[in-house]
């Protein structure tokens, strides 16, 4: 992971790291208005403050799942996420 300050951007390498960087690693479970047990999950606060102060968050894998989808899921539950992959340069050809 990489913070830019001056363009207030982090760049994480993969999905992996974007994950573990963004998600709780343990569940929260919650009862429903009808007392169903159910489990979800958070967002950590350093994610939250990020997408709070409106930090652009780059994924810097071409073939990531999670810019593909705009979103994050753990278990079985899905939640939306902003990110972005990183623009590459075409070469041109000699």
């Amino acid at each position: 992971m990489r913070y830019d300050k001056e363009n207030n951007t982090i760049t994480f390498a993969d999905d992996n790291e974007f994950y573990d960087w963004a998600v709780v690693p343990y569940d929260v479970f919650e009862r429903t208005e009808n007392g169903t047990l159910i489990y979800t999950w958070n967002f950590t606060s350093a994610y939250e403050k990020a997408v709070e102060e409106g930090t652009k968050l780059i994924i810097d894998d071409q073939n990531s799942q999670v810019v593909k989808h705009q979103s994050v899921t753990h278990r079985t539950v899905t939640r939306p996420v902003e990110v972005h992959a990183r623009q590459y340069k075409m070469r041109k050809k000699s």
